[in-house]
């Protein structure tokens, strides 16, 4: 299940779930080296749980200390950065975060986080439901031959 940037967290997954495997995520080492890429991450994270629109802008002034006038066509410090974040993110899933059922992605060619939920109780509930509407559609079919039968017999 792909909970993207614009959900409402309404699947079985909470704010605080979230922030959790943010904290997770910006304690690592990967992640303490790099305070920009952490505040990016950190920036972008919170904005979504509001939610907010994030734009480049805010990212700029807040991030990277760019002018009140700060225009992204003339820096591109913020799609730069988004760039790198995004390679720090996959480095830290193939490294210190692999098996984290939370995982957070910045799609390319966008600044706005996706959270990608694996293995969750929602996907395993569905599991269960496929699983007994086929034990369900496999005890009626037994019953009706039985029944098909029976007929024939008497």
């Amino acid at each position: 299940m792909v909970v993207t940037a614009n959900s409402e967290f309404d699947l079985g997954l909470d704010p605080s779930q979230v922030r959790a495997a943010l904290n997770r995520v910006l304690s690592s080492p990967k992640f303490r080296k790099s305070q920009c890429h952490s505040e990016f991450l950190r920036f972008v994270v919170e904005k979504r749980l509001k939610p907010e629109p994030i734009r480049e802008e805010e990212i700029g002034v807040n991030i990277y200390r760019r002018e009140l006038n700060y225009d992204p066509s003339d820096d591109a410090i913020v799609r730069v950065e988004a760039s790198r974040l995004r390679a720090r993110l996959k480095e830290y899933y193939e490294d210190a975060g692999v098996g984290q059922s939370l995982r957070f992605d910045i799609p390319k060619g966008t600044i706005s986080p996706v959270i990608i939920v694996e293995g969750s109780a929602m996907e395993k509930q569905e599991r269960g439901i496929w699983m007994w509407t086929g034990i369900l559609v496999a005890i009626l079919g037994v019953l009706i031959l039985a029944g098909v039968a029976w007929r024939a017999l008497s």
